[in-house]
């Protein structure tokens, strides 16, 4: 089935109290709550570890994403929640730590997208940023959160992992086609005043443009209308576009982690004509 997902309010983790099973020096498990995603959380020297979550009160949860984490193909994430801390009466879901990829290349074989359609790391490293791994189980409300990753044959003998959420997801019509999926650049070339050329090396990020010429009025709810309205104050969200039911993402067409820059309107009086807008870039 195809979806487009949004998982836009991470206050309550933001304002969790998270501790850590293994953390390296100078690298907490707080930068799991920092919107630069180049602010990392690492493991010291252990491919298996475990973050607990204590949001205080119950909070319902039915998603979650690890932005800029270095999980390998063999590794699984367990998300638990309970009664009390480290417990899993409430939920206990396991996923693999990363998912294949369809749309480029098309290959389950190691013909263009790598053995069993996995990205490999030349690929990554020219069209993809830093990895987003999106999880979705059944929603449950609890106070106290754990999740694991158990990533054993890791070749850098670490975890690690950037940004994360861990909230309650808004499901949202599939945006009009074509999606508009670019990668972009800060690079620049130079030129000298002797004529000599020389290039500058920036970031690389993504932007995606999302457009709902029409909203059928089922898909239009006061949440999916205040997610908007909260984006738009320049709050980091991450988005999902799938379409497929086991999680599998082209290559474009996968996950973004960004804010929003532009927004068009969304109409509350005649919802057939929403003339939804959205211009997302994908944060540094």
């Amino acid at each position: 089935m195809s979806f487009c997902r949004f998982l836009w309010d991470n206050t309550a983790f933001d304002n969790a109290a998270i501790s850590a099973s293994s953390a390296a020096s100078g690298l907490p498990a707080s930068y799991m709550q920092d919107h630069l995603r180049g602010n990392v959380t690492q493991t010291d020297g252990v491919t298996t570890a475990y973050w607990d979550v204590d949001f205080g009160e119950e909070v319902w949860c039915n998603s979650a994403a690890f932005i800029n984490n270095n999980f390998s193909t063999t590794g699984v994430i367990t998300i638990t929640a309970g009664t009390s801390a480290g417990d899993s009466d409430l939920l206990d879901a396991s996923f693999d730590a990363v998912v294949a990829y369809v749309g480029f290349g098309e290959s389950g074989f190691g013909y263009d997208s790598g053995f069993g359609g996995f990205l490999t790391d030349e690929q990554i490293s020219r069209y993809s940023t830093d990895p987003c791994r999106e999880v979705h189980f059944d929603g449950v409300g609890a106070r106290y959160w754990r999740f694991t990753v158990a990533d054993p044959e890791n070749s850098d003998g670490y975890l690690q992992i950037g940004r994360v959420f861990l909230c309650e997801a808004v499901n949202a019509p599939m945006p009009a086609k074509p999606l508009d999926f670019k990668p972009q650049s800060l690079s620049a070339t130079i030129k000298t005043k002797g004529g000599q050329k020389h290039t500058d090396l920036g970031s690389k990020f993504r932007s995606l443009n999302l457009v709902w010429p029409s909203i059928e009025p089922e898909h239009v709810w006061w949440t999916f209308v205040e997610m908007f309205w909260d984006v738009c104050a320049d709050k980091d969200f991450v988005v999902s576009l799938s379409f497929d039911e086991d999680d599998s993402q082209d290559l474009w067409l996968g996950t973004i982690y960004g804010r929003l820059l532009t927004e068009g309107q969304m109409s509350l009086d005649n919802v057939l004509n929403g003339n939804s807008a959205m211009r997302i870039e994908e944060s540094l």
